[in-house]
């Protein structure tokens, strides 16, 4: 049995990732929400010598040119939250999904989010893990979102 202590710690820590990842969650339905956003093109910023990925070097210059300058630690941390097939660099896949946001993107959704966030931090959270889980689902589903797209341009 877990000394009461470190179960109250580990308890806090789960609840600082919920909120963390409610917060990201509603920040990314946000920036999706944007009349000009387009995440082939913020692929291409960060692909900046067009190599067909991202890895820690292209995150520094993307960085760099906001002057925002993380510590390597940090940089493949970002990486390894999106990395699926754990070769320390994005494809176009892994990054695109990593940006988009998990649920319908809405500002009803954002406002469900929020109250989620105050009310019932647990309910996003396991539909966020659920959509983890399922990640080839999800990409399968991407591919045919981005064919479709690309047939109409």
């Amino acid at each position: 049995m877990l000394d009461q202590v470190v179960f109250k710690s580990v308890v806090e820590l789960f609840n600082k990732e919920i909120q963390l990842a409610t917060r990201v969650e509603i920040l990314k339905q946000k920036t999706a929400l944007c009349y000009d956003f387009d995440s082939k093109t913020i692929y291409g910023a960060i692909d900046d010598c067009a190599v067909g990925f991202i890895d820690s070097q292209s995150l520094k210059r993307f960085f760099a040119k906001f002057k925002l300058y993380p510590t390597d630690g940090v940089i493949l941390a970002m990486i390894r939250r999106l990395d699926l097939d754990a070769d320390s660099r994005l494809n176009k896949r892994e990054f695109i999904d990593g940006i988009l946001p998990q649920e319908s993107y809405s500002k009803g959704s954002i406002a469900s989010l929020k109250e989620n966030k105050i009310k019932k931090p647990f309910t996003h959270t396991a539909s966020y893990a659920v959509a983890q889980i399922d990640n080839k689902t999800k990409l399968k589903k991407y591919d045919q979102l981005i064919a479709k797209r690309d047939e109409k341009i």
